[in-house]
């Protein structure tokens, strides 16, 4: 029997369930997974800090082996996988795209996607015309929690970064798909648009809790993705060659600055990236941690 916590706050009672369960069906058969595996969490920000101050409040691991102490199976640690509904919204944007080129262009114009021709090994999603250079799907202002001073705050420094170096920015997600619970329920048809139209992808965690559906969503877009630190990140991710760690906002706008300035070393860690994400992180990938036992690769 496998059991599954993969709300953003654990639910207290999960440990009587496993023992409910085992004394029916034996410890060794019941499996509890969970998605919480970071406490005391806080990167919550004001908008008089300096965008010099580094993140720090990360919080520390959770120990889960108490309950392998006590009989049980070990507790076992879930993160979110690339949303298929996702996936498939952005094939079906690229299809489109690559049809309609063909229709307005001749044999000869290698703008179309499945003429570009190159002897590296990144995926075509990658190479693609992105016109924008950086955006991240939150306002600068947020009034309805108060656990996204981080996202606003990271909205507010690509807007900075944005005037000073001239860049096409955005920071919303008004245009792309709706905020809360609607948000995660369904696709907002423009949100896979504007996951191909960026050069950079920056996503950020809420202020007191780690991990969440858009890091997979922007790998999956094939742009560079840059992140807040996570612990650790997610199975084969690693800073600078797959995604980019950003460790403030001034660091933030400096990593900016410099990918949007080398291109090819762009180009190769969003190709890993997405590489990443379609190999490691989809659903299948999810259930087969779950039913092999693989959890070495979380």
């Amino acid at each position: 029997i496998f059991l599954l916590d993969i709300a953003d706050w654990n639910n207290i009672r999960w440990f009587e369930c496993m023992e409910s369960l085992s004394k029916i069906v034996g410890k060794q058969n019941v499996h509890f997974a969970i998605r919480q595996h970071v406490k005391g969490r806080s990167m919550a920000f004001n908008e008089t800090d300096p965008d010099s101050k580094p993140f720090s409040e990360f919080g520390e691991v959770l120990n889960y082996e108490e309950a392998k102490k006590h009989g049980y199976n070990m507790i076992k640690v879930l993160r979110y996988a690339v949303r298929s509904d996702l996936a498939e919204s952005i094939e079906k944007v690229l299809i489109d795209t690559q049809q309609n080129q063909r229709k307005h262009s001749d044999e000869k114009d290698h703008n179309v996607l499945p003429d570009l021709v190159t002897t590296s090994d990144i995926p075509d999603r990658v190479l693609i015309d992105r016109p924008g250079d950086v955006v991240h799907f939150f306002p600068t202002t947020w009034g309805k929690d108060n656990m996204s001073s981080l996202r606003c705050a990271v909205s507010r420094a690509i807007q900075a970064v944005g005037r000073e170096a001239n860049l096409t920015v955005f920071t919303d997600f008004s245009s792309f798909g709706a905020g809360d619970e609607s948000g995660r329920s369904e696709i907002h048809d423009s949100y896979p648009i504007g996951l191909l139209h960026y050069k950079i992808v920056v996503v950020a965690q809420r202020d007191f809790h780690e991990g969440h559906f858009r890091l997979m969503e922007a790998l999956i877009g094939g742009a560079l993705v840059m992140t807040d630190p996570m612990h650790p990140l997610p199975y084969m991710l690693e800073d600078g060659k797959s995604v980019v760690v950003y460790t403030s906002l001034e660091d933030l706008k400096a990593k900016i600055r410099y990918f949007l300035e080398h291109e090819e070393e762009r180009l190769a860690i969003a190709g890993r990236g997405f590489e990443v994400a379609s190999t490691h992180h989809r659903t299948w990938h999810f259930m087969e941690r779950l039913v092999f036992g693989r959890w070495s690769y979380f």
